[in-house]
């Protein structure tokens, strides 16, 4: 099976070179030239299966591993947009929300952090992978239901109050921030460009759709995303700590 998805997929057809950095941009395409075959076989196309439900399969699931402390991950579904343009905005949009919400200066992280239910292993993720969108909150906790019941009362509150304008105004400014610091890794800035040429974006756009992006944008992901029906959690226990 791996030799047969190697043959498919791991082709110059389905490649991208980026290179970054103080180079001669003809001299790496000549380099190129000399070593990839002339031949173009046609782009292959992915089966990714039925596309899934929004709904989780399970919404929680425990089980017992040699641990000091409880692991826990929350996460929840989203249908990724299928346009390039509207794939970026969404996913801009998504890490706004969740910076704005769960990020590390915010009022449910400090305030958790304080009463000492989470710690610096918590981290929160918008993830795309293989026609799929998940949203992820997790790390290490001694109550991980209580995270989770709080993770719905902020969910609740943006739905009633909206987001505090104070904090989305600081959560766009730190996104801008970070996504310019980004540009001095080269790494990083290769990984970008080659990850919006295959999903049909240019992500130096990203600068000018993130100044757009409105707070409305951001409560309706939220609540959207994020409702109690849509959430999954799944814990790992130290032996013996496992409850239903």
């Amino acid at each position: 099976t791996l030799y047969n998805c190697h043959s498919a997929f791991y082709a110059p057809s389905n490649m991208v070179l980026c290179v970054a950095g103080d180079v001669d941009p003809e001299a790496v395409y000549a380099a190129a030239l000399e070593i990839l075959p002339s031949e173009r076989a046609d782009v292959p196309v992915s089966d990714l299966g039925e596309p899934e439900g929004e709904l989780p399969a399970k919404q929680l699931h425990r089980e017992e591993m040699e641990l000091s402390a409880p692991q826990f991950l929350i996460g929840a579904k989203l249908r990724p947009e299928t346009d390039g343009a509207a794939l970026l905005r969404q996913r801009l949009v998504g890490q706004l929300a969740l910076r704005t919400v769960f990020g590390s200066s915010g009022d449910f992280y400090n305030r958790l952090y304080s009463e000492g239910i989470l710690n610096r292993d918590y981290d929160y993720e918008l993830d795309y992978t293989a026609g799929t969108a998940t949203v992820m909150l997790g790390g290490e906790s001694s109550d991980p239901d209580r995270v989770l019941a709080e993770i719905s009362a902020a969910v609740r509150s943006v739905a009633e109050n909206g987001l505090c304008e104070d904090a989305f105004r600081r959560a766009k400014r730190a996104s801008f921030g970070a996504r310019l610091r980004s540009l001095e890794d080269f790494e990083a800035s290769c990984l970008s460009l080659v990850t919006g040429l295959f999903e049909g974006y240019c992500p130096l756009d990203a600068f000018a759709v993130l100044e757009s992006i409105e707070k409305s944008e951001c409560e309706e992901f939220i609540t959207r995303t994020l409702a109690p029906e849509k959430l999954a959690m799944s814990v790992i226990a130290p032996m013996g700590r496992v409850t239903e």
